[in-house]
């Protein structure tokens, strides 16, 4: 609450507030007297959010830590560490730093620690506590603030800051204050959810073998035509439509909701899902299941043989080539002729690059998928039959008789 409401409040409604005001309230204002403005909560640390090299955020529950790690190729990224170093949404590293920089005292609130339950700001040793404690480090390994997040009054909309309670660890001061600081400590928030995507629209067939023998195949001739055929499909039986297109576009809109190493896992009787594109991408999803929970594992490759006879539209210039042919004669000429080959040679080199990029971000992790995706990359063929009709002549005598 803003200093100026709290103040109407204590006009209309006196007995309450002051009851209050002696159990929590301290009424001084946290203001610059350079400015006349709030001041920060930790100040000086806005101008040093780039020299925060890990940050741990927990609750009585759960702890995330993310630390900035050098990757194989020389840069720095952002990484789980208690995910196995798995990398970390940037984004969320930066709500979690950026929201403590920017958080705003507005008013003092109790220093009594028997009153820290109302605000939610106790230490997470003490049981019960609600608050989310963030600490953020340097490369040295110092603390450059600790923050306990209490009780969220209103949350941030647009451009208005959001307004919660909280208390610096170790300070017995409470404050009211005003930040973007919307965090949580589950790891899995954290993650980075790009997955291995090949699009059903590029499928041409998905294969599933199960460890006991049993292979399913669902192909099409041409990328236009809509639905997929079940390879084998007895006379007399029907496919599910629905279910065969959802087993085609089964490494398609995947849903992250956990992440481990692969080793930790056997693999040894997966199910085993490829999916080939027209343009020659080959994704291989190896599934099992823990304790009834599914765990699935990505690779790709590129197929030259498939990429070579890719369906390509030769009345189409490809805007990459359009641009180079620009370049290269002046704007005012007209774009060379593409020729399908060269067209075909373009899509080869980035389906590969593509193959390529795969593996480098998926190889060695295991993923924790929904149920629903999981079960895609896991049909059986029963699951794809339609079920007989029932014989009318095994119905029995309808009405009365």
């Amino acid at each position: 609450m803003r200093a100026g409401s709290f103040v109407a409040l204590v006009l209309v409604t006196g007995a309450v507030v002051t009851a209050a005001f002696y159990a929590v309230v301290d009424r001084k204002a946290a203001v610059e007297p350079e400015t006349g403005q709030t001041k920060p909560m930790f100040p000086g640390l806005l101008d040093r959010v780039n020299d925060v090299d890990k940050v741990t955020v927990a609750s009585a529950e759960n702890t995330v830590t993310a630390e900035r790690r050098e990757t194989a190729d020389g840069t720095e990224a952002w990484v789980i560490a208690n995910k196995g170093g798995y990398p970390a949404d940037a984004d969320e590293v930066k709500a979690a730093v950026v929201g403590v920089a920017n958080l705003r005292a507005l008013e003092r609130r109790t220093t009594r620690p028997d009153l820290f339950h109302r605000l939610g700001v106790r230490d997470l040793s003490e049981d019960g506590s609600e608050a989310i404690r963030i600490d953020l480090f340097d490369a040295d390994g110092t603390v450059m603030a600790a923050v306990l997040r209490g009780k969220i009054d209103t949350y941030p909309t647009g451009l208005r800051p959001g307004i919660m309670y909280a208390r610096a660890v170790g300070n017995p001061q409470s404050w009211l204050v005003e930040g973007r600081l919307s965090v949580q400590a589950d790891p899995t928030d954290w993650l980075l959810r790009d997955m291995p995507k090949l699009a059903r629209q590029r499928v041409m067939t998905a294969t599933i073998d199960h460890a006991d023998g049993e292979r399913i195949t669902v192909r099409r001739d041409t990328p236009e035509t809509s639905d997929f055929t079940l390879d084998a499909l007895p006379d007399g039986e029907t496919a599910k439509r629905f279910d065969v297109n959802n087993v085609a576009g089964s490494v398609d809109l995947l849903s992250l909701q956990d992440v481990a190493p692969a080793d930790a896992f056997d693999f040894a009787a997966a199910t085993t899902t490829t999916v080939h594109s027209f343009d020659g991408l080959v994704v291989t999803a190896r599934t099992i299941r823990v304790d009834d929970t599914p765990w699935t594992t990505f690779t790709a490759a590129f197929d030259a043989d498939q990429a070579a006879r890719a369906p390509i539209d030769e009345n189409e210039p490809t805007a990459e080539t359009a641009s180079t042919a620009d370049t290269e004669a002046g704007a005012d000429a007209e774009p060379a002729p593409v020729t399908a080959e060269e067209k075909r040679a373009a899509l080869a080199e980035a389906v590969q690059a593509e193959a390529k990029t795969i593996n480098q971000r998926h190889a060695g992790w295991a993923y924790r998928l929904s149920d629903y995706a999981a079960g895609n990359l896991t049909k059986r063929r029963a699951d794809l039959i339609e079920a007989p009709a029932e014989d009318d002549d095994d119905v029995g005598p309808i009405g009365p008789g």
